[in-house]
């Protein structure tokens, strides 16, 4: 009885639960669509590239009916989900069978300072989210059901767990993307940017550095007039491929 064992794991997540869900956790309304949100403070600039989430099984499998689109928040000056920095183009389902399981994003995200990540949730039906009651972010927890963020009153933590690193390491493969080849230049870039090998039916998009989308074309040139100089991020739909595009005036 003279030793003392703890193991402290190092990983890629950020969590505040200890990896049980004692309850579930949900959001009912009668409006079309709700927010969660989730608090986490950086203390350093860092690259948000997935969510791992563990949604309960239910009894009468609602769960997995119920869709939604990944959403981060900026927290604004006085700590509430502020400015939307990413949403999924593409509506997500519950993965239902008793463990984390990683969503990844569609694009990384640059992230500093307070950001909230969670979801739009599409209808609402009960989304049975992991809840364990062991240990206390309710003062992080927030929801949206009619015009006002409202926080959590429930002691627990959510088992929803933001990952973080580097943009080349992103698992695109786990979201099924398939593989397109293109290419583009010049780069750096004035006015118009070409792009090589655009397939038919796909789009281009250009991100700024927070992960907001600002402009999109189906068409090779793209015109780049609108933006401002500086570095974004482009990628053409359906290509596991993120281009460091420089825009110099």
């Amino acid at each position: 009885n003279d030793t003392v064992r703890r193991t402290q794991v190092f990983g890629d997540y950020y969590a505040y639960d200890d990896g049980d869900a004692e309850n579930g956790y949900g959001l009912t309304s009668t409006a079309s669509r709700v927010y969660l949100a989730y608090r986490f403070d950086l203390n350093v600039e860092d690259t948000l590239t997935a969510v791992a989430i563990n949604f309960n099984r239910t009894s009468d499998g609602e769960n997995e009916a119920i869709q939604f689109y990944l959403t981060i928040w900026q927290a604004d000056d006085d700590g509430h989900p502020g400015t939307v920095i990413y949403r999924d183009t593409e509506r997500r389902r519950p993965v239902v069978d008793g463990r984390f399981n990683t969503y990844t994003l569609e694009y990384p995200v640059v992230v500093s300072g307070s950001v909230f990540v969670g979801f739009e949730q599409v209808g609402n039906k009960f989304i049975n989210l992991g809840f364990d009651r062991n240990t206390q972010s309710a003062d992080r927890i927030w929801y949206l059901t009619s015009t006002e963020w409202q926080q959590s009153i429930l002691r627990g933590s959510l088992l929803l767990r933001p990952r973080f690193g580097h943009a080349a390491t992103v698992g695109i493969d786990e979201v099924g993307v398939e593989s397109v080849e293109w290419n583009m230049w010049p780069n750096p870039a004035n006015d118009l940017v070409y792009i090589d090998n655009l397939p038919e039916g796909r789009s281009v998009e250009i991100y700024d550095l927070s992960g907001r989308l600002r402009l999109a074309a189906t068409h090779s040139p793209v015109s780049t007039r609108s933006l401002p100089a500086g570095v974004y991020l482009m990628r053409v739909t359906g290509s596991c491929t993120v281009v460091k595009l420089i825009i110099s005036r």
